[in-house]
């Protein structure tokens, strides 16, 4: 900015020109001053801001509304620059919203010092917790488990007869149903204490073989057309068919209860 110059006039010297000169004067000053008005001027009272310090506004384009942002704040230089290079949205920021104390001491604390390999498998007390530990899952498991229930008969030997029934006293129809033969003295390649499996068979031919097992709420049932059928069987060490003595086997029937 270009200084403001005048002209003083001569003491003594000037009866025929101050008058230019001060008109002179006061028209630079007019051109100095431009537009200025008396109460722009004012604003400048009392202002002991230096050059440079007024300087610092030079080049900012922040409205009053956002420098007023600042207003009441009472961080540091430090506190603030910890934002520097922060670069999650609000949105993630407010994920620490309701934070009390360090999140890492807190997942510290949640977390099982014993790692799954080094985990004990046991039975647990309880199976409702913060952290369940791999005893109380095991427990759970256990606790929601159902043995099935078995029923095995009496052993029937004799075979003279097409039908054999045994009663249970689960008060359900059965799940599944079978017959045994337990072999009692070694025969046809079987040793003692094999147990050969009956199934449900129906072959028509001119021999009817057939064979029923069945089960209601009270009883297990095997019928037959033929008394014998359940002795026919294929040698365990040829394979080639044979008729079981009954001497040698006794028979069972099989229930089963999920």
């Amino acid at each position: 900015m270009a200084a403001f110059t005048y002209t003083a006039p001569t003491v003594g010297g000037s009866s025929d020109t101050w008058g230019t000169t001060l008109n002179t004067n006061w028209a630079n000053l007019s051109t100095f001053l431009g537009s200025l008005d008396s109460a722009e001027l004012a604003v400048l009272d009392g202002i002991t801001a230096t050059t440079a310090e007024l300087n610092i506004l030079d080049g900012v384009t922040a409205t009053t509304a956002e420098l007023n942002i600042l207003d009441g704040v009472t961080s540091t230089a430090a506190e603030l620059n910890i934002l520097d290079g922060v670069t999650a949205t609000t949105a993630e920021l407010n994920y620490t919203d309701g934070v009390t104390s360090l999140i890492q001491t807190q997942l510290d604390a949640k977390a099982a010092n014993t790692t799954q390999a080094e985990a004990t498998w046991e039975a647990g007390t309880g199976t409702t917790e913060s952290v369940v530990s791999p005893a109380k899952v095991k427990a759970a498991v256990l606790a929601l488990q159902t043995s099935p229930t078995v029923v095995r008969s009496s052993a029937f030997t004799g075979f003279a007869t097409n039908t054999y029934s045994h009663s249970h006293g689960i008060g359900s129809v059965p799940d599944l149903v079978w017959a045994e033969i337990k072999i009692v003295t070694a025969v046809a390649g079987f040793s003692v204490g094999d147990v050969i499996k009956i199934n449900n068979t129906n072959e028509l031919d001119e021999d009817n073989i057939i064979t029923t097992l069945s089960g209601s709420s009270t009883t297990l049932n095997l019928s037959q057309t033929r008394a014998d059928i359940s002795r026919y069987v294929a040698n365990k060490s040829s394979g080639v068919f044979s008729t079981l003595p009954v001497a040698n086997i006794e028979l069972y029937l099989v229930g089963v209860w999920f």
